[in-house]
């Protein structure tokens, strides 16, 4: 009897791990550590919740820049700081509709220029990087090129 107690216990576990793994897969996550906002021209253009709700929409037009700044905060709202071997990463997925060039970092920000190539909707993901460990990626933000 104590073994078939154990088995289901560890059964249990098991089905616990599990499910907790798959929540991931359809954009839950149980623990959310960081936020997100991007702003241009002195405005908040798009944020990004610890629950990964994605509020708003890069735009730009094609063949235009538009200077932005993407900083990365924890679920509090308060800046992360980056170490010496810590780095923001932002990635366009489609760049035939529009790029992001990297000019300058802060201490818990990457400023840079979004360019529109061609008109389109792609979208730019963040990816906070620890040495070199990814410890954040945020949900696709949208890019509208027009």
């Amino acid at each position: 009897m104590p073994n078939a107690m154990r088995f289901r216990a560890f059964a249990a576990l098991l089905l616990g791990v599990v499910l907790a793994a798959g929540c991931g897969d359809i954009g839950f996550t149980s623990n959310p550590t960081h936020q997100v906002v991007i702003t241009g021209g002195g405005n908040t253009l798009v944020s990004v919740t610890p629950a990964g709700e994605v509020l708003g929409t890069l735009t730009v037009g094609a063949g235009a820049q538009r200077t932005i700044t993407v900083s990365v905060l924890d679920r509090a709202g308060n800046p992360v700081t980056l170490g010496a071997n810590d780095q923001i990463r932002v990635t366009v997925v489609n760049t035939v509709v529009a790029t992001f060039t990297a000019t300058g970092t802060g201490a818990n920000a990457v400023l840079g220029t979004l360019r529109g190539g061609q008109s389109g909707t792609t979208s730019l993901n963040v990816q906070l990087l620890r040495g070199g460990t990814s410890e954040y990626n945020s949900p696709n933000v949208p890019i509208t090129v027009g």
